[in-house]
């Protein structure tokens, strides 16, 4: 934002936002792939939850899915032994992913801590 009254630049800060991540496990899909006999697909709902340093804090969340290819055979990891932890490691290292929420959550909060502007509806002055 320039102000002709200031000399430089001045810019709106974005809030600085801190996200926790969750997966559904009721949502956990698993599907043969067409990729090869020993890959299937993992799909998982997931939510990330963003929330900001002011106080009180402003929060946000952003609900998706994820899918990701999974080599079952030698030597991976069984699918039997794919953890959680596992899952949400990959959501947590899938920079499209990471990168669409962090721009989802921080729209968010940018609205919850400056609402847009409404116009007022007011009757034209020559109409009485």
């Amino acid at each position: 934002i320039r102000d002709k009254l200031v000399t430089g630049v001045q810019t709106c800060a974005l809030p600085i936002l801190t996200i926790t991540w969750q997966i559904d496990n009721n949502s956990l899909m698993v599907m043969p792939s067409q990729e090869g006999q020993n890959n299937v697909i993992i799909a998982v709902r997931y939510t990330a939850t963003g929330t900001d340093n002011a106080t009180p804090p402003h929060t946000a969340t952003f609900d998706s899915m994820a899918r990701f290819e999974y080599k079952t055979g030698n030597p991976f990891i069984p699918f039997a032994q794919v953890t959680a932890n596992d899952v949400l490691s990959w959501i947590q290292s899938d920079t499209k992913i990471v990168e669409t929420a962090n721009n989802v959550l921080t729209n968010d909060i940018n609205r919850q801590i400056n609402p847009p502007v409404r116009p007022e509806r007011k009757p034209a002055p020559w109409i009485s």
